[in-house]
């Protein structure tokens, strides 16, 4: 049985060449990535976060899913990795990036409840 998905996020051929170089190994797999969408999905105009943006696969995934009046914060600690999510996602009004430790974000919150939150 092949349960690969059919339809995968255009960028992330690119996010996962680009992390390989970089040595990072730590992006979602598809299967995950297929339930991220399906997930994100299911929260119509829904405010959402990722808390690790590693290189942005777990992004690409959500946005996918996600209907154009949602949005999705993600919130990564290094730099590096986080560029290459915002330099391939980047475009997307949907999504804005944050350079911050998760904790110290979550505590400073004060926007919008949050539909989902996915931590990586």
């Amino acid at each position: 049985m092949d349960d690969r998905p059919y339809f995968r996020p255009a960028a992330l051929d690119h996010l996962l060449a680009d992390a390989a170089g970089l040595g990072f190994t730590m992006s979602c797999e598809d299967r995950t990535g297929s339930l991220l969408a399906t997930l994100a999905a299911s929260k119509p105009g829904g405010h959402m976060v990722e808390l690790g943006t590693g290189v942005g696969a777990g992004a690409s995934w959500l946005l996918h899913g996600m209907r154009a009046d949602a949005h999705l914060t993600s919130v990564e600690t290094d730099l590096a990795y986080q560029a290459v999510a915002a330099d391939h996602l980047g475009h997307d009004t949907r999504v804005s990036f944050v350079t911050a430790d998760a904790e110290a974000w979550l505590d400073s919150y004060a926007g919008p409840p949050l539909a989902l939150a996915y931590v990586d």
